[in-house]
């Protein structure tokens, strides 16, 4: 005989061959995660939290109805988990760094996720990704738009920003041509423009680097335009904005922040208020 305490620990440790309905949240660092699983609750899931070793806050488990702590290395322990509990969506939430492409930790490595990295015809993001995605398919489990559970956290369209100067609205318009090539070639999607001038373009370093980086080579009054791909997979991958990309634009005193509207997430609301007090004027571009 066993007794359960608190209906939180009746759903962890029922059979998970019951009818509830659970989606799976595989999350990395990062607000996004946490975001993804307040819209899963309030759509009434219960929620499988895969949760990465070294990028998911563990605060985030009190919040999940069952976690497993799992490496990046063991997609064939998250598939068999989301079929043990009758998982068949699943979300992607959160940055898991590129660079741990080159440190992966292959002594932890299942089958599933060594077939995987060997078919890998190149090491880019959307490559790795899609086939995780392919893979997650093909044993009965969708990968879900990112922003089917981030609706209010989507890039507001009614936040006033002051007049962009003439100067200002040409480099928008530049690191947007220049975003969108970027995009295609699965590079980045942050380009720092100043008067004219490409200053630095996102790779592996990730936005706040780029940002960094540019400042150093240009001082402030920066363009920074950050733009979803041409064509992109809504699955993955989508533009966020947080806080400490707003507290480094304001470190550099950059001028203006171009978004992509519709396709960009706004993990914390408050950063509207910030830019405005900062007069970091705040461009919404039209959807690619």
């Amino acid at each position: 005989m066993w007794v359960l305490k608190t209906k939180k620990d009746f759903f962890r440790g029922l059979n998970p061959t019951c009818s509830m309905s659970y989606v799976a949240l595989l999350a990395g660092e990062g607000m996004l995660p946490q975001r993804v699983l307040e819209g899963m609750k309030k759509e009434g899931h219960k929620v499988l939290l895969l949760a990465v070793k070294g990028d998911t806050d563990p605060s985030l488990l009190q919040s999940a109805d069952s976690f497993s702590w799992l490496y990046p290395t063991q997609l064939g322990k998250a598939i068999k988990l989301c079929q043990k509990w009758g998982v068949q969506e699943i979300v992607f939430a959160g940055r898991v760094h590129h660079k741990k492409i080159y440190n992966l930790p292959w002594l932890r490595a299942d089958w599933q996720s060594i077939k995987l990295w060997l078919s890998f015809k190149d090491r880019r993001a959307d490559t790795m990704l899609k086939g995780v995605c392919d893979l997650f398919g093909k044993k009965g489990i969708a990968v879900a738009p990112l922003k089917k559970y981030l609706g209010p956290y989507i890039v507001r369209q009614d936040v006033p920003s002051r007049q962009l100067t003439p100067q200002e609205k040409e480099d928008v318009l530049l690191g947007v041509r220049m975003a969108k090539e970027l995009g295609r070639l699965d590079i980045g999607q942050t380009v720092a423009v100043k008067k004219g001038a490409i200053v630095a373009v996102e790779a592996m370093e990730g936005t706040d680097a780029c940002i960094e980086r540019a400042a150093l080579l240009a001082g402030r009054d920066l363009v920074i335009v950050k733009m979803a791909k041409p064509h992109q997979d809504e699955r993955f991958d989508l533009p966020v904005i947080g806080r400490n990309t707003i507290d480094k634009l304001i470190k550099v005193k950059a001028k203006v922040l171009a978004l992509q509207g519709g396709s960009t997430i706004v993990v914390d609301p408050e950063v509207y208020a910030i830019i405005a007090q900062h007069s970091i004027a705040l461009v919404l571009l039209e959807e690619a």
